[in-house]
């Protein structure tokens, strides 16, 4: 299965962040899962890469053409070179079998935000867990509230998506789901 991790390149936040994306890649990686990513070497996208890479996994990378410079990096990943955020976001969303959304910027939420209206207006049937350790998507959830309060939104968008909000309750989603697959074959 393919895993698309969304998370930040920035080279300027907490190690905190660094060491989740290191232990959600060796989890998923360990798991038998191949990483779909937005094609940075650097902060938490590069330690994805590197901990897929690592065991031996399947890497693709998805990069537009400005960043091409940060490929000679990832010389074991699979590229595939777009020309916006919007071909960026669609091809990712095919490739892969599941969203996992770690802390991140402006890219990664409008990532979160395009996946659930996608997995909503089309009936895709793809997971979605958003990763909420130290309450760091609170804010977006408070403001899906008010979308719902003001009937912007209906209150069946949170059955889009799951939350986890520590690195148990993110395993043992992944395990249920694992499980849930291999029923299905």
């Amino acid at each position: 299965m393919n895993v698309l991790i969304l998370s930040s390149s920035s080279e300027n936040i907490e190690q905190k962040y660094i060491e989740q994306a290191q232990n959600v890649s060796a989890f998923l990686a360990a798991k038998g899962f191949n990483l779909i990513f937005g094609g940075s070497h650097r902060s938490m996208m590069g330690i994805c890469y590197q901990e897929f890479i690592k065991r031996k996994r399947d890497v693709y990378a998805f990069t537009k053409k400005e960043y091409i410079d940060q490929l000679k990096y990832l010389e074991k990943a699979k590229i595939n070179i777009v020309d916006t955020t919007f071909d960026l976001k669609k091809l990712m969303f095919e490739k892969s079998d599941l969203i996992i959304c770690l802390a991140g910027g402006i890219g990664t939420l409008s990532e979160i935000l395009s996946y659930i209206e996608e997995v909503r207006s089309n009936k895709q049937d793809k997971p979605i867990i958003i990763y909420n350790e130290n309450n760091f998507y609170h804010n977006l959830f408070e403001q899906l509230k008010i979308f719902e309060k003001e009937k912007f939104i209906s209150s069946n968008v949170k059955s889009f998506f799951e939350i986890v909000n520590n690195e148990k309750e993110f395993e043992d989603k992944i395990n249920k789901l694992i499980k849930e697959s291999e029923k299905n074959e």
